[in-house]
């Protein structure tokens, strides 16, 4: 009886002579894509070919564990990270930002594409960035190309496929290149109250076909692709009879709710189909009164249907091409409405203002910052911290306590502006300018019979009273 091989040896002939091979394979169980593997031939006997896997094992198994110790290569990892993030669908990584990271990483990290990625340092992403600049990236691509190298390796990281790896190696280069300079902070395009009036009247008056959309992202923070998917079955408005008693009451009261817009879809310029909004969650808008009366007319004009529900704007061009803030600019510098130059630097309005203001009204309304993102469909806290900086939130009242026409504001110990801690003179810091005096320190000896002087306390703080005598004498 022919004895039975194991899976590792393997019999041939050569010339009538009968010769054993062994094949030698170990997969990581680490990286599916790394292997070591050793083949050795001619081997005369059985017995010889299992000596030759028992003296050759420990050897290929040293060989995996190297190949270990270096990782996948950055390929495997982009790979890696494509299927998890499909397998695992995330609001962070959806479907488009998705294959917009994996496309950038395929276009702008050749440098890197056979490289372990354990490998990859911060002189491989300075040079990625580098070849991009001299391809034309501009800076904002530049950015994002850095962003997807960090996301991919951060994810790498904290999956355990690089245990020596404590940072990404993209984490802190430089998006800048030679003849670069840091620019300054833009000039942010937010219109006050004023101007959202003056635009909005402008265009009424114009009949401009856009002045539906404007209005109504002035009033709802809707982005443009929520506009362009907005149904008439999206509205929830409160019957005309229910509207007038409401209008009686003061603004800012509870039960002054004329309807919701329940914003359901978006319109993906790139997919070319609705879907859903790009917080990827149903949200509500709550309808004012000057909104209200202007729907509850406009509403009746037919303008088609299709898969999602009766149109509530009729298709207008260069929406669904993504180019909504041309027709905008163009409107805006038509009517000089806005300088197209502000102190010598551009100033072009874009279609995203129209959201930006109605964040920053609001804000300034004080309404709170977590109610405003949960209406606007805000999920960065940074992007809030923006506009509240903008609508000049927290400088808001700061300056009230200033009077310096005023003593008797100035020293008010009533006033809510007035705290102070006056503190003892010997724990004030020193500021290093007086020179060191090393003799003895002097008492200032006050007298407190007279009215025109202040007695010193023990507590170093002014005396209010004395004060005001001293200022009447």
């Amino acid at each position: 009886m022919k004895t039975k091989l194991p899976n590792y040896i393997s019999e041939y002939e050569v010339d009538g002579k009968t010769f054993y091979r062994v094949y030698i394979f170990l997969r990581s169980k680490k990286f599916k894509s790394i292997n070591a593997q050793k083949r050795i031939t001619k081997i005369p006997n059985l017995k010889s070919a299992l000596k030759e896997k028992d003296k050759w094992l420990p050897t290929v198994a040293y060989q995996l564990k190297e190949k270990e110790s270096e990782g996948a290569k950055w390929k495997r990892f982009v790979e890696a990270w494509e299927l998890y993030w499909k397998k695992y669908p995330s609001r962070r990584f959806g479907e488009d930002r998705l294959r917009d990271h994996i496309s950038r990483a395929v276009n702008w990290t050749s440098h890197i594409w056979e490289k372990p990625a354990s490998k990859v340092t911060i002189g491989d992403c300075r040079l990625i960035i580098k070849q991009a600049f001299e391809k034309g990236a501009t800076k904002n691509l530049r950015k994002e190309i850095k962003g997807t190298l960090n996301a991919i390796f951060e994810w790498a990281m904290q999956e355990g496929y690089l245990p020596e790896m404590r940072i990404s190696p993209a984490k802190n280069i430089d998006i800048l290149c030679p003849g670069e300079v840091v620019a300054e902070e833009d000039c942010q395009e937010i219109l006050n109250h004023g101007q959202i009036s003056k635009l909005l009247e402008s265009a009424e008056k114009n009949q401009h076909p856009w002045y539906p959309v404007w209005l109504t992202g002035f009033h709802s923070g809707l982005r443009t692709s929520e506009l362009e998917a907005l149904r008439k079955e999206n509205l929830e408005l409160v019957p005309s009879k229910i509207a007038r008693e409401l209008d009686k009451l003061p603004d800012g009261h509870p039960k002054k709710n004329y309807g919701f817009i329940h914003v359901r879809w978006a319109w993906k310029t790139k997919l070319k189909e609705y879907g859903k909004p790009k917080a990827h969650y149903w949200r509500s808008v709550p309808v004012n009164q000057e909104l209200y009366w202007f729907l509850i007319d406009y509403v009746k004009t037919d303008f088609g249907s299709d898969e999602i529900g009766s149109r509530l704007y009729p298709e207008l061009p260069y929406w669904k091409r993504g180019e909504q803030a041309k027709v905008l600019r163009l409107f805006c510098e038509s009517n000089n409405l806005f300088p197209p130059e502000l102190d010598g630097e551009k100033w072009g309005i874009k279609f995203h203002t129209i959201r930006a203001c109605f964040a920053t009204q609001l804000l300034a309304l004080g309404i709170p910052e977590n109610k405003v993102m949960k209406i606007g469909g805000w999920r960065d806290v940074e992007t809030m911290r923006i506009y509240i900086r903008l609508a000049g939130i927290l400088e808001n009242g700061s300056t009230q306590g200033l009077k310096f026409r005023d003593l008797d504001a100035v020293f008010d110990p009533s006033s809510p502006y007035n705290n102070v801690d006056y503190r003892k003179a010997n724990e004030l810091p020193d500021d290093g300018e007086d020179e060191e005096d090393d003799g003895p320190d002097e008492e200032l000896e006050v007298a407190t019979d007279s009215p025109s002087q202040i007695p010193a306390s023990s507590e170093n703080v002014i005396d209010f009273a004395a004060f005001q005598r001293r200022q009447n004498a």
